[in-house]
């Protein structure tokens, strides 16, 4: 029975002492953890802290980069309306000495204040833009406070939970130092236990002495485990005790360690939340800053829009002057289109012409055959008619000189021959009648001449209708890229900016005036050329009167020839037709002589 007690005292000493181990290496294990986690949570904190402040000062730069860039551009607004101000000082001065025949140079003034309006627009783009630069940095540096105030809160949370946590852990470590006080102690009554089963058994070895050397022997070996396994336990509970002791030796430091890193942390949040406030201060200055600076602007813009309002006006005045152009140009463009269909008839009229010119070409043809045909019976005529007259009067002469030699042989013969004069009397009248016949001829030689005379006063009339008919299609062509161009400069004059109207005004109204008035002027002219055509409407019906068409001297006759070249065909059969007068001529001169 004693044997079994000291066993099983053996076994439960064991295992408390496994348990102690297993129990205290567990509470190492979780304290280890909760210092690695406790590490990086704080190495997060200290890393967001960086990082808001790494921000927080790229803010500010952002901010001061900012304040430069709109001092800057305020300074620009200044130089640049001053600078209008002088040009528009300026053109008024000059508008006042410029002369009606000279212009200026309106092309670079509207150049160069279309780039200063371009520059004002970047500067209000700009100026927006830092604006709204300026209102997502106040909200992105307040939601970093909102965020840094958050965190800092749940910092002091978690230190909070820490020192609760340390609390906790203090209180399980007297916990666990009562209960190993309270196993140590049932150990040593265990221990003292066995001490008094010991001395009962010696005590019963005394009082037994009489029983055998046998039993003496066992009480002996059995005394002799007892007090070994005594001895071993003893030592296994110094043992225990000195790790034990260590370990809370360690406990203690780790613990000391971590209210230090605990304090250090305090300290750091501290310091941040004096660079909070800082930051806060910082830019409660900067939010001053931006006060005035949208004060400024709203001042500025206050008085924009009072020069917009003003300009406003004048543009409805300058639109309704468009208006008022653009019904007048709509009016000249029904007289354009009325010109036109006048031009598209006379047109016709011209295509009418150049056929009866055709015909009058192929009638001249014809003519041209009729007088190579005339003339060929006319040499006929000659070769055959007049010698053989001429072979006639040269046989009656000398039969009227034999008859007057034989004269003298009788007055019978004198009846005869008076009767044969007579005959040929009669005869030589007949020559004459076929000589005035071929006068005749002659004189439908003339009306050829009068024929061909028509017919270049009608190819004359066609030139210079067909010239002033390319001319009206020029003009027409010409005020309608006049009109186009006043339609594209009136949509941009809408679509500039107010500001450019407001700077040049007399500009922009003198260069629209004087293009509408050289518009009209082109109008006008048109209307006066179109006076003029109608005034000439029966120019086809005027008599014929030769005389060389006018031109400029920068005009060239190509730009006025039809399709056709009439020079060419003009000079062609004016050189065929002056050849068959000068043959005509000759032969007629040769039988007048004769």
């Amino acid at each position: 029975m004693e044997s079994s007690e000291d066993s099983n005292l053996t076994q439960m000493l064991l295992r408390k002492e496994k348990e102690l181990q297993n129990l205290s290496k567990l509470r190492v294990a979780q304290l280890q953890e909760q210092l690695t986690l406790k590490d990086q949570t704080i190495y997060d904190l200290e890393s967001q802290i960086r990082r808001l402040h790494n921000d927080f000062n790229y803010n500010l730069a952002l901010i001061k980069q900012r304040d430069e860039e709109i001092a800057d551009l305020e300074q620009k607004v200044s130089e640049l309306s001053h600078i209008q101000r002088e040009k528009a000082d300026g053109k008024s001065s000059a508008n006042i000495y410029w002369s009606q025949d000279e212009q200026p140079p309106m092309s670079d003034i509207q150049r160069e204040l279309y780039l200063r309006e371009e520059e004002l627009k970047q500067v209000k783009q700009q100026l927006e833009a830092l604006q709204q630069g300026e209102e997502n940095s106040d909200f992105y540096l307040e939601n970093e406070l909102d965020e840094a105030k958050i965190e800092i809160n749940e910092l002091k949370i978690e230190l909070e939970n820490e020192k609760a946590k340390s609390k906790e852990f203090e209180e399980a470590l007297k916990d666990e130092r009562i209960a190993f006080e309270n196993e140590r102690n049932e150990v040593l009554k265990q221990f003292y236990a066995t001490k008094n089963t010991l001395a009962s058994l010696e005590e019963r070895v005394n009082k037994n002495k009489l029983d055998s050397d046998r039993d003496k022997e066992d009480l002996s070996q059995k005394v002799f485990e007892i007090s070994k396994e005594r001895d071993d336990l003893a030592q296994k509970l110094e043992e225990m005790s000195m790790k034990h002791k260590e370990e809370i030796s360690k406990f203690e430091m780790t613990k000391q360690i971590r209210y230090e890193e605990i304090d250090s942390h305090q300290d750091m949040i501290n310091r941040m939340q004096e660079q909070i406030k800082q930051v806060l201060e910082e830019n409660a200055r900067c939010n001053l800053k931006i006060d005035q600076t949208n004060s400024k602007m709203l001042a500025r813009e206050k008085e924009l829009s009072q020069e917009i309002y003003e300009l406003r006006k004048e543009l409805t005045y300058k639109l309704e002057q468009l208006e008022n152009m653009e019904n007048a140009l709509k009016l000249k463009n029904t007289e354009i289109d009325t010109t036109r269909s006048q031009i598209d008839h006379w047109r016709t009229q011209a295509q009418t012409k150049s056929g009866e010119a055709f015909k009058m070409k192929q009638l001249m043809i014809k003519a041209e055959e009729k007088a190579e045909n005339l003339e060929k019976e006319l040499r006929n005529y000659k070769d055959f008619h007049v010698q053989k007259f001429e072979a006639e009067l040269e046989e009656q002469r000398k039969e009227l000189q034999n008859k007057i030699n034989q004269m003298d042989y009788g007055h019978k013969n004198r009846n005869e021959e008076q009767r044969l004069l007579r005959e040929k009397d009669y005869e030589i009248k007949l020559l004459h009648d076929k000589l005035e016949s071929m006068s005749k001829s002659t004189h439908d030689f003339v009306d050829y001449q009068t024929f061909l005379n028509e017919l270049e006063r009608a190819k004359d009339e066609i030139f210079t209708k067909d010239r002033e008919i390319a001319r009206l299609n020029k003009l027409v062509e010409s005020i309608k890229k006049e009109r186009d161009k006043a339609i594209l400069e009136r949509e941009q004059f809408r679509d500039v900016n107010c500001r450019l109207i407001a700077d040049t005004p007399q500009s922009e109204s003198t260069v629209l005036t004087q293009k509408l008035q050289k518009i009209e002027d082109h109008i006008g002219l048109l209307s006066t050329d179109i006076m003029a055509i109608k005034r000439n409407k029966t120019y086809f019906q005027q008599p014929y009167q030769p005389e060389e068409p006018k031109r400029r001297p920068s005009e060239s006759m190509s730009e006025y020839e039809p399709e056709r070249d009439w020079n060419t065909v003009k000079t062609a059969k004016s050189n065929k037709i002056q050849q068959v007068k000068s043959n005509l001529n000759k032969k007629f001169n040769m039988t007048s002589f004769k």
